[in-house]
């Protein structure tokens, strides 16, 4: 049996995984990553999945994308065993089976992560927020990302609940709403709108419009191209990609265009976008569902909805882990702005991301 492996993901999170395992005893030969420019990362050659002739040597998936569907497996460990490949060990798995990974994954302090355990909680806010959350679940998972906070161990490690992003199915999420008249904040390649387009006719009664907002140049041109495919598929609604980023005000903005999911408004970044408010972008066009996934840039963009939702009540999906301080800071503002909102929190990715505040209006 070839004793070589393979890590899946050249990125960051692809060194972190090289290096546990290596310290392991096992001996990384080569990355896989089908979008790395670099031919050669971490000192390590980088190939396309079609370009690995062994097959059978393990491969350790260091990308955190969750599990899908019925068979627990993510879209990548589908892909890598269509492809012939045959021993796929998942995330999760690889990171139970090296618990060193964890602690190389924190160490980089991205995201919820940045700034160390002492920037991680807030106890007295997280006591507030406890306290808005509407069902046992919502509860019980806050009280889970505690936990893990104090102590991120593998013994505590969060498993993605399987649902569906922005639309988790044990949620009434559409109660009350005849067609849907979506903002979609960070569209990304459309990922989002195309889910939109997959539910019109099945959970959905009716579909109005969807308008996505992206400012990255190269994923707005991937969201355009998923819009006209969602045209294609329900014609009678409107789906309508827009090159802008959110925020609280109409203005210019520095953004960093990294052509991916983690492109972000930056006071480093090399590209200014125009960004607006959705009050005076929207705000006669009376959206009724309003999901941001905008790489920390929700705080703002709330604000710059505030009439919205406070004259409106759109169904909010927010997502909560971009900063350690959104889990108690956006929940409290949307208090604020909206006190006849129901509140559920689900994760739906690795590592806490993709965490998600629901606020659903009591209609």
């Amino acid at each position: 049996m070839n004793d070589e492996v393979a890590v899946y993901g050249a990125g960051a999170y692809g060194r972190v995984f090289a290096r546990a395992l290596e310290a392991r005893g096992r001996r990384v030969a080569l990355f896989i990553d089908q979008y790395a420019p670099e031919r050669q990362r971490h000192g390590l050659p980088v190939l396309r999945a079609a370009e690995v002739e062994d097959r059978t040597m393990t491969v350790y998936l260091s990308v955190a994308q969750p599990p899908q569907g019925a068979t627990g497996r993510s879209a990548i460990e589908a892909q890598l065993a269509a492809a012939g490949f045959t021993r796929v060990v998942g995330f999760e798995a690889a990171l139970r089976a090296f618990p060193a990974i964890l602690d190389g994954l924190l160490e980089l302090g991205l995201l919820w992560m940045r700034g160390g355990p002492g920037h991680w909680l807030d106890y007295p806010m997280l006591r507030q927020v406890e306290a808005l959350l509407s069902d046992c679940q919502s509860t019980g998972l806050l009280e889970r990302v505690v936990r893990f906070r104090e102590r991120p161990r593998v013994s505590s490690y969060i498993s993605p609940d399987g649902r569906q992003a922005y639309f988790p199915d044990d949620i009434d999420l559409f109660r009350g709403i005849d067609a849907l008249r979506m903002a979609d904040c960070g569209g990304y390649d459309g990922d989002t709108l195309l889910q939109v387009a997959r539910l019109a006719g099945n959970r959905l009664p009716g579909l109005e419009y969807v308008i996505s907002f992206e400012p990255d140049p190269e994923n707005y041109r991937r969201l355009a191209q998923a819009a006209g495919e969602a045209r294609e598929r329900w014609p009678r609604a409107r789906f309508i990609a827009s090159p802008l980023g959110v925020w609280s005000e109409t203005t210019l903005l520095n953004f960093d265009a990294a052509g991916s999911s983690s492109s972000a408004l930056s006071g480093q970044g090399a590209t200014r976008v125009p960004v607006v408010a959705l009050d005076a972008m929207l705000g006669g066009a009376r959206p009724n569902y309003i999901k941001m996934d905008i790489e920390g840039a929700e705080g703002e963009a709330l604000h710059g909805a505030r009439r919205l939702i406070a004259g409106q009540a759109p169904v909010l999906a927010i997502c909560l882990y971009h900063r350690p301080h959104d889990l108690w800071e956006i929940p409290l503002l949307v208090r604020r702005l909206q006190p006849a909102y129901r509140f559920y929190l689900r994760t739906h990715g690795h590592m806490c991301l993709d965490t998600v505040l629901y606020c659903v209006p009591e209609r």
